[in-house]
């Protein structure tokens, strides 16, 4: 390659070359100069008629194409930089592309597991026989997304349910609805202390006797009331700690006057049956 003919902008002059410069005339130095500056723009050769002065020339010629070397190395090594550079960034986003497609992928999964949460467990065959005529067409995928609706629906269903508890407990008073709302939002925790504590609190009191369900939520009566075993070896319930006799006989009650209304009792004649 003719180096010469490279395009720079510019070309270096080193300091230490001001010596030989000048030995020389003004005029002389002045010609070498703009010969210097001729080769290094467009690679031109000059005519001197005396040595020394093509001499000089001739160093700084060499200085010249060393210079136009390196710069050509390194614009063709920053070439190479960019490109790779370039490449790097394509795979990366391409990378980042797949990444996030199948991240969307997995997360249209969970939404539709999710959607999935209030089918019933007698759901249509259809939706889960995997051997049925539509479902062999089906890809891989859609059996993920059954697979992952079906561990949704398991995980989610709690053992202790609202329907159990209202037949356990036998004083259906009070609108179910709300009750089962107010169960619901109960920790599991504590889903599981009442079924472990109404057994032996509907042993120890009448229907007639109980709490309605939704004061004995309020109240946390599992908790003010903890049941106790008398000498006969049967259950009988301690009265709250928090509470004065006084209250307690409030509560219970007021409790009658719900029972009363709910069943759309006459109040004297409950009352009177009560104390015969």
């Amino acid at each position: 390659m003719n180096m010469a003919k490279k395009n720079i902008s510019s070309i270096i002059l080193h300091l230490d070359n001001r010596f030989a410069i000048n030995c020389l005339s003004d005029e002389k130095a002045g010609q070498l100069f703009k010969a210097i500056l001729q080769y290094g723009y467009d690679g031109s050769l000059p005519n001197f008629p005396e040595d020394t002065m093509q001499g000089l020339f001739a160093m700084y010629q060499v200085q010249i194409d060393r210079n136009k070397e390196n710069y050509a190395e390194t614009c063709e090594r920053n070439k190479r930089n960019a490109e790779s550079r370039y490449k790097k960034n394509s795979t990366k986003n391409s990378d980042d592309k797949e990444n996030q497609v199948a991240a969307t992928s997995l997360s249209r999964i969970h939404s539709d597991a999710t959607a999935y949460n209030g089918i019933q467990t007698n759901a249509p065959p259809c939706l889960y026989n995997n051997n049925s005529k539509d479902n062999n067409n089906n890809d891989d995928s859609k059996d993920i997304i059954i697979n992952e609706v079906q561990s949704t629906i398991v995980r989610n269903e709690s053992k202790y349910t609202f329907d159990k508890i209202w037949a356990m407990y036998g004083k259906p008073i009070g609108d179910a609805e709300i009750l089962r709302g107010m169960w619901n939002n109960l920790p599991e925790t504590d889903k599981e202390a009442i079924f472990a504590y109404v057994p032996q609190y509907i042993q120890s009191r009448e229907a007639r006797f109980r709490k309605n369900f939704m004061n004995f939520l309020i109240q946390k009566t599992w908790v003010t009331e903890p049941i106790k075993k008398n000498i006969n070896e049967t259950n009988i319930i301690s009265t709250a700690p928090n509470r004065s006799r006084g209250e307690n006989t409030k509560i219970e009650a007021m409790e009658l006057m719900q029972e009363l209304i709910a069943d759309n009792q006459p109040m004297q004649d409950t009352y009177c049956s009560k104390g015969t």
